[in-house]
């Protein structure tokens, strides 16, 4: 192995570790948010309903990636092999397999298909998580 490869080794441990965390973060920020636009559209909202929202997105969305991280950590090691041995490199892909990892993570940890429409629009949402996870994993981790 010539020493150029040896130098950029950690670069292929690192980049796509930070990826993965920047794209639980921003999961948890799509899921606050997602959150935050059903009570919005459930209730009356006045603005000091809307200040106090803003003043939590942060440390909510932190919270939410940090849960979305811990459960998603082996899944997503399997779907960064997956794509890197399939030479998959588009940005829909990671999109997909990050949507398909939402979608059947809480149907594992908190949901069963059996709870019925509960459960296949909380599938559904934090489908759209993923999908928002992928996406960004891709765009941090780049084309490598």
């Amino acid at each position: 192995m010539s020493p150029a490869a040896i130098a950029t080794r950690p670069v292929h441990i690192i980049r796509p570790s930070l990826a993965w965390l920047v794209a639980s973060a921003a999961s948890g920020l799509t899921l606050t948010l997602s959150f935050g636009l059903v009570s919005l559209l459930e209730s009356v909202t006045t603005s000091l309903d809307l200040l106090d929202f803003l003043q939590g997105l942060i440390p909510a969305s932190l919270l939410f990636g940090a849960y979305i991280a811990a459960f998603t950590l082996i899944p997503t090691l399997a779907a960064a092999w997956l794509m890197h041995a399939m030479r998959w490199q588009a940005i829909w892909q990671a999109a997909l397999l990050g949507g398909l990892t939402g979608g059947v993570m809480i149907q594992v940890f908190v949901f069963t298909l059996d709870t019925g429409v509960e459960g296949l629009l909380a599938s559904a949402l934090f489908g759209g998580v993923g999908l928002v996870g992928g996406a960004v994993y891709r765009l941090v981790a780049g084309r490598s």
